[in-house]
């Protein structure tokens, strides 16, 4: 039997999935036959995730720009035939304006260098009865801290591809767009520091750090590994996401 390719597997079992999220999202829609579309899907977590709450009449489709993510993705959720995945930029989406029931950005807006450009695209897609979902890191209370204390090169990529983008500045970029949105926040999960995260770390599909040069990775490695053997107790890391949703 083929087995999906193994860079993303830990990521993909280090990473909570967000059936709530789903289940709320899933309830606003009035079509049966209602089309997803889940940009930057990444291994194909949340797939599985909404394929536990919608109906078997409604569609999914996942797209991503990593092509070892679609093929994870694709092979991991081959028993969902409502389900679909695709390689491509969120800057050019390959699918035809106001097509999409539900447009959604799960944990990745945030890791697209020009959020202006995959925004437009998303709406673009959207039908004019559309809905659109962003769903974004606390990053100020976020593992992500633990990242950057460890793997100080990553302050520099994250900047470099797009800064900081919480609610306040998605909802000023969606105001340019002429659309309204609305924020809700929540804690969805906690994040134990303890070997489990090493071992996500080490796959190099966890947030950016597959950008790093070996030499910051290694150090990177050596930091995050003093950390956990130094804590007489796991920490406890509190992750809450901010769920933007746009209808028009």
């Amino acid at each position: 039997m083929k087995q999906a390719p193994t860079l993303p597997k830990t990521y993909a079992n280090f990473r909570p999935k967000h059936p709530e999220i789903w289940r709320h999202i899933t309830a606003h829609q009035t079509s049966a036959a209602a089309v997803f579309l889940d940009i930057g899907c990444g291994p194909g977590i949340e797939a599985d995730a909404w394929a536990q709450v919608a109906p078997r009449s409604m569609q999914y489709y996942g797209l991503d720009i990593a092509f070892d993510a679609i093929a994870h993705a694709s092979e991991s959720n081959r028993a969902k035939p409502n389900c679909c995945f695709v390689q491509a930029s969120s800057y050019a989406l390959p699918i035809a304006a106001a097509s999409v029931d539900q447009v959604c950005f799960f944990l990745s807006l945030h890791q697209i260098a020009s959020t202006e450009l995959a925004l437009g695209e998303g709406l673009r897609v959207m039908k004019p009865r559309g809905r659109m979902a962003i769903l974004l890191l606390e990053l100020s209370d976020s593992i992500r801290a633990v990242e950057y204390d460890c793997f100080p090169g990553l302050v520099e990529i994250e900047a470099e591809k797009s800064g900081r983008l919480g609610a306040r500045e998605l909802v000023a970029h969606l105001n340019r767009f002429g659309v309204r949105s609305t924020v809700t926040r929540h804690k969805y999960w906690d994040q134990w520091v303890d070997a489990r995260l090493i071992e996500a770390c080490k796959e190099r599909y966890f947030s950016s750090l597959g950008r790093l040069n070996e030499f910051q990775f290694d150090q990177g490695m050596q930091n995050l590994i003093s950390l956990v053997s130094k804590s007489t107790t796991t920490e406890v890391r509190r992750i809450e996401c901010t769920l933007v949703e746009v209808a028009a």
